[in-house]
């Protein structure tokens, strides 16, 4: 699982998380420890592989979150959203976050083909949330599929 937020000390034992999975809302901390570029998580009531498998994909949600900086967005804000040239021409929609360490990168969905982008303001002039969308001034050749 991917830790998406700075505030890794959110992750101790007894700290709950919220989920987007249905039968299992509200997870508990049990115990933390770092792991190689991570944390190692693990849960209450999840000791088995089987309920470990059936959390495979869920988010780990937190309720307090920071106040963001005029041009930043949370990852989920951007899945979605449609992607349109300057023009105004429809070029696909965004299926995926990268996150870097020198730039996060957008995937986004063209056709039956997945470009990265580098979400960055030269190239993403525009980013509205409120209406879905996104514009992408892309120079030649960086949509060439």
């Amino acid at each position: 699982m991917r830790v998406l937020d700075e505030e890794i000390g959110r992750f101790v034992p007894g700290a709950d998380l919220l989920t987007d999975h249905d039968s299992h809302p509200t997870l508990t901390i049990d115990s933390v420890q770092t792991h190689k570029d991570g944390l190692l998580v693990t849960l209450a009531g999840v000791s088995d592989r089987g309920t470990a498998d059936e959390l495979r994909g869920a988010s780990l949600l937190v309720t307090d979150r920071r106040e963001l900086e005029e041009d930043e967005y949370w990852p989920e804000e951007l899945l979605g959203l449609r992607v349109f040239d300057p023009a105004g021409t429809q070029i696909g929609v965004v299926i995926d976050l990268i996150s870097g360490q020198s730039q996060d990168r957008i995937v986004i969905s063209v056709g039956v083909d997945e470009v990265e982008v580098p979400f960055v303001a030269a190239l993403f002039p525009s980013v509205d949330v409120a209406s879905g969308s996104l514009v992408l001034d892309a120079p030649d050749g960086l949509l060439d599929l």
